[in-house]
C-alpha cells in the first residue's frame, strides 16, 4: 500500500523523494519480494528483494511515475501494480510563458532598434537634402551672380573704373561663397559638436567682424554647458542665426559694444545678444530679410524669439532653442 494521494507535487527546488511501501498480504509478508520502478527516470524494474523503502533525488522537471509491486512466493506469482503519479514543477524561467515572454520582449527588443535605425537614417537623409538644398541655394545664387557680374565687367572693359567695380563685386561673391562652404564643412565635422567649440567659432565670427568695425564685443557661455553635445544641424543654425544676428547689428545698429551669452535652462537653450546701438520700433512691420531669416530658422526648430528695442535703446535679441 502506498499511503499517498494520487498525486505528488513538488517544487523544482523541492525534488527529492522518498517511498516506504508494504504488501497487504500479513500472513506471508515474509515471503514478499518487491520490485518498483519510476518511469520517466528510469523504466527497468528494481529488485528490492524485503527492502520496503526507495529514493529519488535532483529529479528534473516533469512528469513521473512510482510503480511498486510485490512478488508472493508462497503463491509463485505477483500482486497488482500500484502507481503514484509525481509531477516536478519546473522553475518560472523554464516555463512555456516566460519563454514566449522572454521571446516577445526579444522581437520587441530588435524591432525598437530597427525603427531607431531606420529613424536615424531617415534623419540623416534630411539633414543631408537640407544641406544640399542650402549648397543649391547659396553657392547656386553665388555663381549666378558671378556669372552675371562676369557679363557686365567684359561688356565694361573700356570703362576701368565701372570694370573694377564689377570685379570687385565678384571677389566679394566668392568670399561669400566660401565662407558659405566653410560653415557646412565645420557643421558636419564631429569634432565640433560640444557647445564649446560652437562657442569658439562664434567668437571668431565676432571677433573677425567687430575688430574691422571698432566695436567692442563681450561673449559669456556658462561653464557647466561647455561639454554639452549638439547634433549637427542644431550647431549649425545656432551659428547662423548668431551670424545673422551680428551682421543684422553691423548694418542696422550703430553701435559701439555688443554683449552676447549662451546658457542653457530647463532644456532649452538660449542666445542672448544686446547691443547699444539706435535701436529701432519694433511695432512697426519690418521688411529686413535678416529679421525675417532669423524668424524662419527658429520656427524650424519651434523655438521662441524675442525682440526687445526702442529708437535710442538698442536692441535686445533673446533666441531660445531646444537643447
Amino acid at each position: 500500500v502506498i499511503s499517498y494521494k494520487k498525486i505528488l507535487k513538488l517544487a523544482y527546488d523541492e525534488n527529492s523523494v522518498s517511498f516506504t511501501y508494504a504488501g497487504l498480504d500479513f500472513q506471508s509478508r515474509a515471503g514478499l519480494q518487491y520490485f518498483y520502478r519510476l518511469t520517466g527516470y528510469d523504466d527497468q524494474w528494481i529488485d528490492a528483494g524485503q527492502r520496503t523503502y526507495a529514493a529519488y533525488t535532483n529529479l528534473m522537471p516533469g512528469n513521473y511515475s512510482f510503480e511498486v509491486k510485490a512478488f508472493n512466493q508462497s503463491v509463485n506469482g505477483y500482486g497488482p501494480i500500484t502507481q503514484l503519479a509525481i509531477h516536478v514543477t519546473p522553475p518560472y524561467w523554464q516555463t512555456w510563458w516566460f519563454l514566449a515572454l522572454g521571446i516577445a520582449l526579444l522581437v520587441g527588443s530588435l524591432y525598437a532598434l530597427y525603427r531607431y535605425r531606420i529613424h536615424q537614417v531617415l534623419a540623416m537623409q534630411q539633414i543631408r537634402s537640407r544641406i544640399a538644398t542650402d549648397l543649391h541655394d547659396d553657392i547656386g545664387s553665388t555663381l549666378t551672380n558671378i556669372n552675371i557680374l562676369s557679363e557686365l565687367s567684359k561688356k565694361n572693359l573700356d570703362d576701368k573704373k565701372e570694370a573694377n567695380l564689377f570685379l570687385n563685386r565678384i571677389g566679394e561673391e566668392v568670399n561669400i561663397s566660401s565662407q558659405a562652404l566653410d560653415d557646412i564643412v565645420w557643421s558636419i565635422n564631429k569634432d565640433n559638436d560640444t557647445v564649446e567649440q560652437t562657442v569658439a567659432r562664434m567668437r571668431r565670427y565676432a571677433s573677425e567682424v567687430f575688430d574691422n568695425m571698432h566695436i567692442s564685443y563681450t561673449m559669456q557661455a556658462d561653464k557647466d554647458i561647455a561639454n554639452r553635445k549638439l547634433n549637427m544641424e542644431l550647431r549649425r543654425d545656432l551659428y547662423l542665426l548668431f551670424k545673422e544676428a551680428i551682421n543684422n547689428i553691423c548694418k542696422h545698429a550703430h553701435a559701439t559694444h555688443v554683449e552676447t551669452r549662451v546658457w542653457v535652462e530647463k532644456k532649452k537653450l538660449h542666445l542672448d545678444i544686446s547691443d547699444n546701438g539706435v535701436g529701432f520700433n519694433t511695432t512697426v512691420p519690418t521688411h529686413r530679410n535678416g529679421l525675417r531669416g532669423l524668424h524662419t530658422r527658429v520656427s524650424k526648430w519651434k523655438g521662441e524669439i524675442e525682440i526687445r528695442s526702442g529708437h535710442g535703446e538698442g536692441t535686445q535679441l533673446r533666441i531660445v532653442l531646444p537643447a
